[in-house]
């Protein structure tokens, strides 16, 4: 069986890439074509009466159409994905590479070209109907997919779509690392430990961690009658030659190399062990939306929607450290993780900050921090309570009318003209 560090990097690249779809395709087509002419040979399609001359024209109608959607696609994602950076936030760009819409229609458009070259190339003076028939079948199939492509776009790359889509796979991650319920306390990691009888330096690459492997190092714990503490977050920086690993009790005949293979790094943080990236990626979206450079707090507002439904889950969740245990319940491992306070001030501090002169802002997040109190356990409110009277703090210091003042802590799930009513 292969070491976890290799199917992780193999699932990786292929989730992650763009051109492996198309490659795949373009060779399918290859094989495809002697196929569908063997299997073709001596039949006979009635409405298929195609000379020679017809159908090279034919197919190189469907060759010349299949280069344009290829580049029409490439050119269309590459301008818009730009246009995202530069509006929303970077971060969104690695998300849209994980979207098999695109890669499955951009395999279909390179496979209907890579056909219809085969098929021009052999025909003969005796045009072989069925393989013609099969590429006017595809060419139908990518004018249609083109079409499908188009709304599909149009539809997902709005803002609202955009930040609904992130949240949504915050929604799954968070289900994912923190599967029990929250308990009326938490606690933030395991400090009766004492000193440790060794660490482990990172002994590869400088990067980000992007994912643990949490069985293999448990069981690498236990083999050894050990305690492992990975101190480093998911998504925290990791320098080359500083602390990855701590380990107490025996520690003895460790693996170097088995410890290093069990952790994932990379150039720049993803969703998969890592909820409070998503958070990360949506206070960007809210805070450049509120750069006076765009001024844009119904984006902002828009973001704090998905946000508000982020916290509410996570509040609900128990959030301290990774335990793992062996069969006997012996603690095996702990996998530092943020804590409920890391979470609230990751989503509100710099949202209240940059958005505490918009009263679009302030009225949203007056409604989210008041609906978590009134939702959340008791023990979560102490940390809301702090960031409600923060910005009511900058509501003071920003609107010196009393009346703006009132208007700015008047909580209001729309952000401006829902709150009256209530």
């Amino acid at each position: 069986m292969l070491p976890w560090i290799v199917r992780y990097r193999f699932r990786a690249f292929i989730k992650s890439s763009m051109w492996m779809i198309p490659l795949s395709c373009a060779l399918l087509a290859i094989l495809a074509a002697p196929m569908v002419r063997w299997v073709g040979a001596g039949s006979h399609l009635p409405l298929m009466e195609f000379d020679v001359d017809g159908a090279r024209a034919l197919l190189g109608a469907f060759i010349a159409a299949s280069i344009s959607y290829i580049v029409f696609l490439a050119s269309a994602l590459l301008i818009a994905l730009q246009l995202m950076s530069a509006q929303l936030s970077p971060r969104v760009i690695r998300e849209f590479t994980l979207d098999w819409s695109y890669k499955m229609v951009l395999g279909l458009f390179v496979f209907t070209f890579i056909y219809s070259v085969a098929v021009l190339a052999r025909t003969t003076p005796v045009v072989q109907q069925f393989p013609l028939f099969i590429a006017i079948v595809l060419n139908l199939a990518s004018v249609g997919a083109f079409l499908y492509l188009i709304d599909y776009a149009l539809r997902n790359f709005r803002p609202s779509a955009i930040v609904t889509r992130i949240s949504t796979q915050g929604l799954r991650v968070i289900e994912e690392c923190y599967p029990l319920p929250s308990e009326s306390s938490e606690k933030d990691g395991p400090f009766e430990l004492g000193r440790p009888v060794k660490t482990f330096p990172h002994s590869g690459k400088s990067g980000v961690i992007l994912s643990v492997d949490v069985k293999g190092l448990a069981e690498c714990a236990r083999q050894t009658n050990s305690i492992f503490v990975l101190n480093p977050q998911v998504g925290d920086f990791v320098a080359k030659g500083e602390i990855l690993l701590e380990v107490y009790r025996d520690g003895v005949d460790i693996d170097d190399i088995m410890i290093e293979k069990s952790v994932a790094f990379g150039p720049e943080r993803t969703m998969e062990q890592d909820p409070a990236f998503a958070i990360r990626i949506l206070v960007d979206i809210a805070i450049k939306a509120l750069s006076p450079a765009i001024n844009d707090p119904t984006t902002a507002v828009l973001a704090l929607d998905q946000l508000h439904r982020l916290l509410l889950k996570i509040g609900t969740r128990k959030l301290d450290c990774e335990l793992t245990t062996d069969n006997s319940g012996q603690d095996r491992l702990y996998v530092a993780k943020p804590c409920w306070q890391d979470f609230v001030s990751l989503a509100l501090s710099e949202i209240r900050i940059y958005g505490s002169g918009s009263l679009q802002v302030c009225r949203r997040l007056e409604a989210m921090l008041k609906n978590m109190l009134d939702l959340l356990p008791r023990y979560r409110a102490p940390a809301l309570i702090k960031e409600l009277e923060l910005l009511r703090r900058g509501v003071e210091q920003n609107f010196l009318n009393p009346e703006d003042r009132l208007l700015a802590i008047t909580p209001d799930a729309l952000g401006l003209g829902g709150g009256h009513h209530r």
